[in-house]
């Protein structure tokens, strides 16, 4: 225990030397003692009933594109005037089988004479008694102290006694329930919830975990991997009541409040879930040329559109369209598609380009769209998400358009299965491309000899554009004008014209006109840019490949600066917080109001550190 504590905010073992570099940027402090101060700044967002992504053979995992995915426990400090000593459970950071499967044991001789179902023997209730006050550590003990006594406590007596008698302030009964809570569903028969103790949190990392009649499953929150037996159940399934997930900022799809972003009346078209099937569902869009469509929770759903012929599964005919998911849902949506290459197009209403009155607007909100292939055996590593006809204005908002990555390993050893990168292509003509808090693939034109596609406007903000698993172009418009704020763009740039302001881009520029545009407050590798102003460029890509805590999606600090970050881009915008895509959260400008009041209640023999724990 003490080891798995060492160096966090509750290592039990204190004042113990502390050999971390200091970080306030000052040679020659030695021999000074320093308090710690352990910032959590992730957020824990919850959801309900998302669909697991099962992988075969009884292995599910929790993230709904069957990617290893951490589980996170939410901050649940208590709103009382009178400090308390924070614990280890009300802390926003990643599950642990350590803590989650902390469960530690006391019963009274009162709990022994109410267990229901009541004990049989009566020489079993009198040793139990005499336990009565007593602390069992963990699981294991109790099973032992159970072995040991005269006559043994039946399986469902041993269950009801260890579901009474669990005491409140360890971590499973802090943390099940209120961060992780799971079921079992038989072929959509209705779910069937797991106590605790039918659990067994262990290390999934080859899915080696034997299963009895106690552990009916077996979870492993650091992987968000879960292990059932099917037995002669095959269509038996693992059922998520409750999760949370990891997410510094609200950028991408997500459960977080969208109230004010979404189109909440009557008019309002309530798309089948297919309930109580736990998914995938699929789901039929409707023809309607102007309509707002909605996902209503969190559930994986295969889009079938009322495309015909060679646009079969396609949604075609549209004037004025929106899909929107419902305020704190996630909605998975996997397109599924039998052909190559794989791709998923919003075809717009032929439009009478003589009537300015005839606008066509398409707007995706808070959407997950992932495309993969019918065959599993397929490993097409790229797909594509298609704007066919003319556009006035698409919208993607609080959208992730998957950036592509692999799928967990379904022996331990074998690398897994390549989920494909979407990509954005215009495959005609869209005046105004506007893309915010969201996380895509590529941004590209799709020009051919007779059909010069192209977008007039591509504006960007707060978003993370680039393929995860493949440095390539990310955006790449022959003629249109490209706007960013705040962004992370991991890739190379194409564009005619450029405006950049409080912008990371992880790769070069080929930047037409050099004569307009701007290049403000933002960062980049060394190219064709339009001139700088306030801004750092650099020769190669090693001077910042650790700029980034990771660059695989499903982390949740996925292309967050890191500490190992040069400071002139952690505080290099134009409001003197990071460069990029999470620059609302202004990380330095908090952690120097955190200092200053530190400081201000700080002895004079004492120096504060910060040490970020997520």
């Amino acid at each position: 225990m003490s080891a798995a504590l060492a160096f966090t905010g509750f290592e039990e073992l204190a004042h113990t030397p502390d050999v971390r570099r200091f970080d306030g940027g000052v040679r020659g402090r030695y021999g000074i003692d320093r308090t710690g101060i352990h910032v959590y700044r992730m957020r824990a967002l919850e959801l309900r009933k998302p669909t697991l992504r099962s992988l075969g053979s009884g292995k599910f995992t929790f993230d709904p594109s069957g990617r290893d995915v951490p589980l996170f426990q939410p901050a649940n400090r208590p709103t009382v005037d009178q400090w308390t000593r924070p614990r280890e459970w009300q802390m926003p950071k990643a599950l642990s089988c350590r803590l989650i499967g902390n469960a530690e044991f006391e019963w009274t001789e009162q709990m022994v004479d109410d267990l229901d179902p009541p004990l049989t023997e009566t020489e079993t209730v009198t040793w139990l008694k005499k336990f009565a006050g007593y602390r069992v550590p963990d699981e294991r003990e109790l099973g032992r102290l159970n072995e040991a006594l005269p006559t043994p406590m039946t399986l469902d007596e041993l269950l009801a006694l260890a579901k009474v008698a669990r005491v409140a302030d360890c971590g499973q009964t802090q943390l099940y329930g209120s961060a992780l809570s799971v079921g079992i569903d038989d072929d959509n028969a209705g779910t069937t919830a797991l106590e605790p103790v039918s659990i067994g949190f262990a290390n999934l990392e080859t899915w080696n975990y034997v299963l009895n009649a106690v552990k009916q499953m077996a979870i492993d929150p650091t992987r968000g991997r879960a292990l059932i037996a099917l037995g002669d159940t095959p269509a038996l399934r693992v059922i998520a009541l409750l999760l949370h997930y990891g997410t510094p900022a609200e950028i991408g799809a997500g459960s977080y409040d969208r109230r004010f972003d979404i189109i909440a009346n009557e008019a309002v078209n309530i798309l089948d879930n297919d309930d109580p099937n736990p998914g995938p569902v699929t789901v039929n869009i409707p023809s309607a040329a102007t309509v707002v469509d909605e996902i209503e929770d969190s559930k994986t759903y295969n889009p079938v559109g009322n495309g015909e012929g060679g646009d079969a599964g396609n949604l075609v005919g549209l004037v004025d369209y929106r899909l929107q998911a419902a305020n704190l849902q996630r909605p998975y949506l996997l397109r599924v598609t039998d052909s190559e290459p794989l791709e998923w197009s919003f075809i717009a209403h032929p439009k009478n380009l003589m009537l300015e009155e005839d606008p066509r607007c398409l707007v995706l909100e808070g959407l997950w769209i992932g495309i993969e292939h019918s065959d599993p055996e397929n490993t097409a590593t790229s797909a594509t998400l298609a704007i066919e006809g003319v556009w006035d204005r698409v919208i993607i908002r609080h959208c992730t358009l998957d950036p592509g990555g692999e799928m967990a390993s379904v022996d331990g050893v074998s690398a897994g299965k390549p989920i494909p990168c979407v990509t954005l292509e215009i495959r005609d003509f869209v005046e105004e491309l506007i893309i915010e808090s969201s996380i895509t693939g590529p941004i590209v034109e799709a020009a051919t000899g007779n059909n010069p596609a192209t977008v007039g406007k591509i504006i960007i903000r707060d978003s993370i554009v680039g393929n995860a698993a493949e440095y390539g172009i990310a955006i790449n418009t022959q003629l249109g004008t490209v706007e960013l704020e705040r962004c992370t763009v991991v890739g190379h740039v194409v564009a005619n014209r450029l405006y950049a302001s409080d912008t990371f881009i992880a790769g070069t520029g080929q930047i037409t006109d050099l004569q307009h545009g701007c290049f403000r407050f933002s960062t980049a590798i060394q190219g064709k840019w339009p001139h700088p102003f306030e801004s750092h460029i650099y020769p190669s890509f090693s001077a910042i490949r650790n700029c980034f805590v990771s660059s695989r999606f499903g982390d949740p600090g996925y292309y967050q600066l890191s500490e190992l970050c040069p400071t002139e881009i952690r505080r290099g915008a134009e409001n003197h917080s990071e460069m990029g895509a999470f620059n609302k959260l202004f990380d330095p400008i908090k952690r120097d109001d955190l200092r200053t009041k530190i400081d201000e209640f700080m002895p004079f023999d004492l120096i504060d550190q910060l040490d970020i724990e997520n």
